[in-house]
């Protein structure tokens, strides 16, 4: 039996590779967005300081969470 080249497995495209990444880092910072709002909810034993310092974290990896999920789109919308 012969096997067609055309049937043998190819590399992703760039793009798709591209996609796929900027997924996983997206995962990642929801996970740690969630980490980060689990230490604000006791923000009841924490400094001001502290607490002040767990609110610019979430403000920065919402950030960057919005920062992803456009250039997903971007990389989306260029295939």
């Amino acid at each position: 039996m012969r096997v067609s080249y055309s049937t043998l497995w190819k590399p992703l495209p760039t793009e798709i590779k591209e996609i796929r990444e900027l997924s996983r880092c997206i995962d990642a910072l929801k996970i740690q967005h969630n980490q980060i709002s689990n230490q604000l909810e006791k923000k009841s034993s924490k400094s001001k300081f502290v607490t002040k310092t767990w609110e610019e974290l979430v403000f920065r990896v919402e950030k960057e969470l919005k920062n992803l999920y456009d250039e997903v789109r971007y990389a989306a919308w260029q295939k």
